[in-house]
């Protein structure tokens, strides 16, 4: 894996800052920076071992340095746990150096987009990879960024804003996978292409709404076997290309708040074998969420569907069938379609210095085949106080269920609490 503190990507972004640096007298007082250290102790690792009893202290920061020709952000953290896991121990999770060149807006450097309006279940968000073995209780902070360049340009004061991306070098998500016995994995480097996206974006009183594309890699990677015939089997790990069509909206009224979101995926490899199982898909999520005094109730519809689909029980090879399910599983298409809801319950008290949650995803298989199938999902809650404006803990729990065979019940291992002590500084 590259490493996640190499700069050597940076030299553009970092001749843009050091000559805006050079061009003001006085940079030092428009720093602007929030760092916070953290004590946690969990239940269990991301990594499904089954191994627990983890403590973590870990330091985070981000910030802004605003310039008179420009701005330099940056997310940024570096980690220490009892117990070893495979995911970095630092990262320059985000930096850029943005800058205003008449109508266009540039940022370049370490990018990190977050797309999509639904809560919680965003099916546009594929540019930015999360790293699924992070022990951090928000799982936002699982995500980190990738090299590139965006050009925004603002259309007028109602018709908004057209983004243009693009991207080099891999990207993946980074996932844990539990290998059979004997069988090693191999990673596949990825196709050498650039990927880009296009996202036409307006924010009003009335109507939030998006349009988006992206060609490139798909951050959840593919899985195949080979070594078959040589009679030393392996399970081979690539990111293959896809396409992304996608669309969200967000409809403010009065206390109540209506959001959608929609993406259609078409991968673009022309494998064919009987272990590539990932089809063209479409996920819809919609629904409301009202805030009334201290309470927030959300609610969603969600739906998942595979054209195309075929079962990996059609497959006679044993282990290509398991591989073939492994792969179903970590896309999840275990299933032609799948509906279901989300959920979520959140109440401030005390002047918001005691803040809880609680939330649940769940989908269930569609077809007579699977009428009897038991639902796949992720139960989370936390509860979080605030002991005055520097010290607050935290705790919580993540616990996904479900059939051993579908995306979230393959995560039944990793089921955790976590407690955090965190001194914002």
């Amino acid at each position: 894996m590259k490493n996640p503190l190499s700069l050597g990507w940076a030299a553009p972004l970092l001749w843009l800052a050091s000559s805006a640096l050079a061009a003001d007298e006085t940079p030092w007082d428009a720093i602007q920076a929030r760092s916070s250290v953290r004590a946690e102790g969990y239940s269990g690792t991301r990594l499904l071992d089954q191994e627990g009893g983890v403590g973590a202290l870990s330091l985070w920061t981000d910030g802004r340095w605003s310039l008179a020709s420009g701005e330099l952000q940056w997310k940024a953290y570096a980690a220490a746990q009892s117990r070893s896991g495979g995911a970095p121990r630092a990262r320059v999770r985000e930096l850029f150096w943005r800058q205003n060149l008449g109508p266009v807006q540039w940022r370049v450097g370490r990018l990190m987009p977050a797309w999509g309006r639904a809560d919680g279940l965003n099916p546009t968000d594929n540019l930015s990879p999360r790293d699924f073995r992070l022990l951090t209780p928000e799982l936002e902070d699982q995500r980190f960024g990738r090299n590139g360049i965006e050009a925004s340009l603002a259309l007028g004061e109602t018709a908004g804003r057209l983004s243009v991306f693009g991207f080099k070098g891999h990207a993946t998500h980074a996932v844990p996978l539990r290998l059979p016995p004997g069988i090693a994995l191999v990673s596949e480097p990825a196709p050498r292409q650039a990927d880009w996206a296009v996202k036409w974006d307006r924010s009003g009183q009335r109507l939030d709404a998006s349009l988006s594309y992206y060609r490139g890699l798909d951050l959840t990677p593919d899985l195949g076997a080979t070594g078959l015939a040589a009679g030393a089997p392996a399970l081979v790990q690539r990111n293959n290309r896809q396409q992304v069509f996608g669309a969200d909206f967000s409809i403010p009224q009065q206390a109540l708040v209506w959001r959608g979101e929609a993406a259609v995926s078409m991968p673009l490899s022309r494998k064919s074998s009987a272990s590539d199982r990932k089809r063209r898909a479409i996920w819809l999520v919609a629904g409301p969420e009202w805030t009334g005094g201290a309470w927030t109730v959300g609610g969603q519809l969600v739906f998942h569907r595979v054209s195309g689909y075929s079962s990996p029980d059609q497959e006679t090879n044993p282990l290509l069938r398991e591989v073939a399910w492994a792969q179903a599983t970590l896309a999840n298409q275990t299933a032609a379609r799948q509906h279901g809801l989300t959920f979520r319950l959140a109440h401030r008290a005390w002047n918001d210095t005691l803040q809880s949650e609680l939330s649940v995803l769940a989908l269930w298989p569609e077809g007579a085949a699977r009428a009897s199938s038991s639902p796949q999902g992720l139960w989370r809650g936390k509860v979080e106080y605030a002991l005055d404006d520097h010290w607050s803990v935290k705790a919580g729990f993540d616990h996904p269920f479900g059939p051993t065979r579908s995306y979230l019940g393959a995560w039944i291992d990793n089921r955790l609490f976590y407690v955090q002590l965190r001194r914002s500084l």
